[in-house]
Order: C-alpha cells, then structure tokens, then sequence
C-alpha cells in the first residue's frame, strides 16, 4: 500500500511538472512564460520523475504485476491532475 501511495505521488509531481513546460499552464502559477532552459529542467524532471515511480512498484509486486499496477497508478494521476487543472488550477500546481 505505502508503494504503490509513493509512486502515485512521484507521477502526480512528475505530471504537473510536464504540464508546467506548456505556456497556459506557466501562466497560472507564474507571470510571463517560461525559458527554453526552465521548459527542459521541467521537461526533463517530469520524465525523470515518471520513470522513478515504476521502481517501487516493481519491487513491491515483481515486474509483471507491478508495470500494470504502475501503468493504472500513472493513469489515475494523470487523470486527477487533468481534472484539478481544469477546475482549480492553482490548488493542482501548489
């Protein structure tokens, strides 16, 4: 339980990171938009922090299990980050 709670974490941080790199998204948190190096730090980290996430579901339920735990835990954050986005975008970032 406290895996899978750590990796929903890790792609949730992971997804509003890659969703700060769009403009509309920047403009929510911060004023103006962002840099080409802050798009590749956000870019980067995002898939950085997605990829981390897998690890410890695979080492809580095995390879097997744990990509298609990790695959529907990736989905779930997603879909609530696209969620909080649309309808409180301050409370989604912050």
């Amino acid at each position: 339980m406290v895996y899978g709670i750590m990796s929903l974490i890790i792609s949730f941080i992971g997804f509003s990171a890659l969703a700060l790199t769009l403009d509309r998204h920047w403009q929510q948190f911060r004023n103006g938009i962002p840099g080409a190096k802050e798009k590749l730090a956000l870019r980067s980290a995002g898939w950085l922090l997605l990829l981390v996430s897998v690890f410890p579901c695979t080492a809580n339920w095995g390879t097997a299990i744990g990509l298609s735990v990790w695959f529907g835990i990736i989905s779930v954050s997603g879909s609530v980050l696209v969620m909080l986005l649309s309808y409180a975008p301050v409370k989604a970032i912050k």
